[in-house]
């Protein structure tokens, strides 16, 4: 009995043994071996933790894979927390690496913590660069950034990381919150720590940079002009600049914003100007606003009640007139207004000079103009006598002078003669001054109804040339059917 009972108890030993080499083996060895696995890869050992995983058994590397996506997330987030460093990370996935059948297994795991990394050295950069410029420090940074950055085998979404992270930047310049040299800073070292994708949007960037440093000095001197209520010269400025509208730096829509302020504005703004210097008798100035207010406004500002306040009464007698020129020419020609012997319009056919032209000019210079119609050379003199337009003579121009003088080719010289007479305009009316006629052969020379020698006749060419002003120029006209646009937009200069 004693020797079964022995049998019993050796056999019970040897099967707990047995038992427990089972645990040891199956379960409990393995199981240290998969951490131990984790351990090494933890401490960068790939290849050591390449053997621990070549000794186990095919469970045990299946627990190895099935909890490789964890170990690589769980290191991933202890660097996030800033409880490792980068570079313990990186020496963690490079690790996982080495396994024999995880080549490039953490390359997404990179993908995911890189642009952390590069952002952070990015800053450093950016602070040192500020700070200090482009020290060793600063291509230490640099060189760190492109070796993470050109390490990888996917760079698609730390691309779009770094991208979105230098668009913030930009929007907060665009909005304000940033200044224009710092927002270059960014984009400078951008250049040289970001690749791909992100550094063509950083030189993006830099070049919507460029057009803003001259879109800005453009749009402060057209706000400073909105400031001044200078509203034609802030419109004028606005539409000076181009700016496509697809425009990414803001810019096309602050002009546009501000052309619009402008253009409300001056629409009550000159109008009213324009009535306040009419009422204070500054009629130059109010056409001149009148004008522009035309030109930028069109039909759409009404400015027919300032018009009626500054029209002089010279300028519908001379509309007036000239609505039936050719009839009232005719009935104030044949009446014979003569200009001492040098002129008399009841010797002319009318139909022969039907006037083409139109032009003002104030002769006398009291302010009001005298009306010049004009066919070739010739022109017929309209004058104003408080009330109605009135014919003041029939001339052949010759030359212009200081008011209130005019030199003409004398209409009723004799055949084959040359010369000049030298006008004054006064009291609506030309007087003759003086005059010269010469025979073109030579044989007689006259001046002021009195024959006289060569040299006293060419004494008299000299003087009556002298009155010339070369500096008078008549261009305020236009062809004779705009005869309103010229009347009623007279300036006086």
């Amino acid at each position: 009995m004693k020797n079964k009972k022995w049998m019993t108890v050796t056999i019970a030993s040897l099967v707990l043994i047995i038992i427990e080499v089972i645990l040891l083996f199956v379960l409990i060895l393995p199981g240290k071996k998969v951490n131990d696995v984790f351990k090494e890869l933890e401490n960068g050992n790939g290849r050591k933790a390449d053997r621990i995983l070549d000794e186990l058994s095919d469970s045990g590397e299946d627990k190895v894979k099935d909890h490789m996506d964890d170990f690589a997330t769980y290191q991933c987030n202890q660097y996030l927390d800033g409880k490792i460093t980068y570079e313990k990370l990186d020496k963690t996935l490079s690790a996982i690496n080495e396994l024999d059948d995880y080549y490039q297994f953490s390359r997404t795991y990179y993908s995911y913590v890189a642009s952390k990394e590069i952002l952070k050295l990015y800053e450093q950069g950016y602070t040192e660069y500020k700070t200090n410029g482009e020290t060793s420090l600063y291509d230490s940074l640099e060189d760190q950034s492109e070796d993470i950055y050109y390490g990888l085998y996917d760079t698609d979404n730390v691309d779009e990381e770094l991208k979105a992270y230098l668009e913030e930047k930009y929007n907060s310049f665009l909005n304000g919150n940033l200044s224009f040299e710092d927002m270059q800073a960014y984009v400078y070292v951008a250049e040289d720590f970001f690749g791909g994708d992100a550094l063509s949007y950083a030189y993006d960037i830099d070049s919507d940079l460029y057009m803003i440093e001259s879109y800005q000095e453009d749009y402060d001197t057209a706000k400073e002009y909105y400031d001044n209520k200078q509203y034609f010269e802030t419109i004028e400025k606005c539409d000076s600049v181009y700016i496509d509208e697809n425009d990414t730096t803001g810019f096309y829509d602050k002009f546009q914003a501000l052309r619009q302020d402008a253009y409300d504005e001056g629409k009550t703004y000159y109008v009213k100007q324009a009535e306040d210097c009419a009422n204070s008798g500054d009629y130059a100035t109010a056409r001149e606003i009148i004008a522009q207010i035309k030109e930028v406004y069109g039909t759409e500002v009404d400015v027919s009640a300032v018009e009626a306040l500054m029209k002089d009464p010279w300028m519908d007698a001379y509309a007036q007139y000239v609505e039936n020129v050719t009839e009232n020419l005719k009935t104030d020609a044949a009446t014979g207004v003569k200009i001492g012997n040098c002129d008399d319009t009841s010797t002319i056919n009318v139909d022969d000079y039907i006037p083409e032209e139109l032009y003002l000019y104030d002769f006398d210079g009291n302010g009001t103009p005298e009306m010049l119609l004009t066919y070739d050379t010739y022109a017929w003199i309209i004058g104003f006598d408080g009330t109605n337009a009135v014919l003041t003579g029939f001339v052949q121009a010759a030359t212009f002078c200081d008011v209130p003088y005019f030199v003409t080719i004398p209409m009723l010289m004799p055949e084959n003669h040359s010369g000049y007479a030298l006008l004054e305009f006064s009291n609506n009316a030309w007087n003759v001054v003086t005059y010269y006629y010469a025979a073109d052969d030579g044989s007689r020379f006259e001046v002021d109804g009195a024959e006289v020698s060569y040299d006293e006749c060419s004494a008299k060419h000299d003087e009556i040339a002298g009155y010339e002003n070369k500096d008078i120029k008549i261009n305020y006209g236009d062809f004779i059917e705009n005869y309103e646009d010229v009347i009623y937009n007279y300036t006086g200069e």
